[in-house]
């Protein structure tokens, strides 16, 4: 399938579906050694392509997964996406709007929403109803707009994942997903039904992050596959209706949207029930 029809793919999700030391906190967005997979914490970061040399950074953050990207440069990214009990913490505050979220009004909710596919406030999935604040904390924040998610990264000396808008090959989230361009999914190049949280697993709901411990890359990041879809750092303008690319595909896609390479491109200001995002770490140039 070519990358049109994996755009069709999202754009359906996106229509139908739609619908201090805590660990990954955003008060412990702590400087430390990186971490990869079997190293644990405090460990020095995996490589993502083969053979690669270890990513280290004397002010990595603690607790995230160092990536060799294509370029030969490193990344370093959540393993987990972002929580709703770790966004709940952070939307209390009263952070600086950086440049280009003037138009971003509140931390509570997106600046709009889709009418088929309603928003019940940060995480709230809209599943029969369900009041948003009965789901689990653990699940991936989801109903959150661009912004929301860009000053949550900043907030803890991160940003979103970058990349170029349109480019599904290219850009940090592709490398963590792709080991460097090596793989077509997170745990290798071919496609494993019910591996991850895509629509293999008959569920079609969001699960915590992390649940899925089968949908994992080598070093150790999880749900880059399925789960919630996530909101990079790929843009074209600046205002609530420019768009970013959204990566990895939801609990609704089947396994090219649900891929390193699915992609769909989202207005700013919109907020849906399967978006969510998780943040990276470059090293200060």
């Amino acid at each position: 399938m070519g990358s049109r029809a994996r755009g069709a793919c999202l754009v359906a999700l996106a229509i139908v579906a739609i619908g201090c030391q805590k660990v990954w906190g955003f008060e412990d967005f702590e400087e430390g050694p990186g971490v990869g997979g079997a190293a644990g914490a405090g460990g020095a970061g995996m490589g993502g392509g083969a053979g690669a040399a270890p990513c280290e950074h004397p002010s990595a953050p603690a607790g995230m997964a160092g990536v060799r990207t294509q370029d030969g440069s490193c990344v370093w990214v959540d393993p987990k996406e972002v929580t709703r009990d770790q966004y709940d913490a952070f939307r209390t505050t009263s952070p600086a709007k950086p440049q280009g979220c003037s138009w971003n009004s509140s931390l509570d909710a997106p600046e709009s929403t889709q009418p088929a596919s309603p928003c019940l406030g940060p995480g709230g999935i809209a599943d029969g109803g369900a009041d948003a604040g009965s789901l689990d904390p653990n699940l991936p924040v989801t109903c959150v707009d661009w912004c929301d998610a860009y000053m949550f990264c900043l907030a803890r000396g991160a940003t979103l994942c970058p990349g170029q808008y349109g480019k599904a090959t290219q850009g940090a989230w592709y490398d963590a997903c792709s080991s460097g361009g090596g793989n077509d999914w997170p745990y290798g190049k071919a496609y494993e039904p019910k591996r991850c949280n895509d629509n293999s697993a008959g569920a079609a709901v969001l699960e915590p992050v992390g649940n899925k411990t089968t949908c994992t890359t080598p070093n150790g990041i999880f749900d880059l596959a399925g789960n919630a879809s996530e909101w990079t750092a790929a843009c074209v303008g600046e205002s609530a209706s420019d768009e970013c690319d959204t990566r990895g595909g939801g609990p609704n896609d089947d396994q090219l949207g649900a891929s390193c390479e699915g992609k769909v491109g989202l207005a700013r200001g919109l907020g849906l029930p399967t978006v969510g995002f998780r943040c990276c770490w470059l090293p200060p140039t």
